[in-house]
């Protein structure tokens, strides 16, 4: 099985290209998950495995509920709290089902034990524009990039990313987003 301890200069590109068509999709990333998974019992080794199959049964949910579905996700390993899941998703605005409801239907999908800090659910996309909110967002889940491409990701992007540092061992993917 694949490990790595950084996220590599093509997956932080594509990480934002992906992003910016979903904004000019019509599917902006608007809710940023974040997934405590190994304090709910997932182990390292099959993190992304759960991730990916956990998002698959996510889109499901948002067709079954009439959302249109798009993502993007990045797994950390941060020594404090352990294996953990960034997932942006696209969830229409003004968001069309109650804040409570989204959240345990993510609780029931990753099957995740329903303890304070486990998962956190907050809107993305706030006054200010989409574009400004993203590269602010993704300054935060793209902190894993490999040190010393910074440079060349702003070239490639545009966006500056303030601290570039190893985030753990990630056995498996450990970013991916909608196609």
């Amino acid at each position: 099985m694949k490990a790595s301890s950084y996220i590599q200069l093509p997956q932080a590109v594509g990480f934002i290209e992906a992003a910016s068509k979903a904004y000019y999709c019509d599917v902006p990333w608007t809710t940023h998950i974040v997934i405590h998974l190994e304090q709910s019992g997932v182990s390292p080794f099959n993190a992304a495995k759960h991730v990916q199959h956990s998002v698959h049964k996510l889109g499901k949910y948002h067709k079954r509920n009439g959302m249109a579905f798009s993502y993007g996700w990045v797994l950390e390993n941060a020594p404090v709290k352990g294996t953990h899941l960034h997932l942006l998703v696209h969830r229409p605005y003004p968001l069309p089902m109650h804040y409570m409801k989204y959240r345990w239907a993510v609780l029931k999908i990753f099957k995740l034990p329903n303890k304070q800090g486990m998962l956190q659910v907050r809107k993305f996309w706030t006054h200010q524009s989409y574009q400004r909110n993203l590269e602010a967002l993704v300054d935060y889940v793209l902190k894993g990039i490999r040190p010393g491409t910074e440079e060349m990701f702003i070239d490639q992007t545009g966006i500056f990313i303030g601290r570039a540092e190893e985030q753990g061992i990630i056995y498996g993917k450990r970013v991916s987003w909608s196609r």
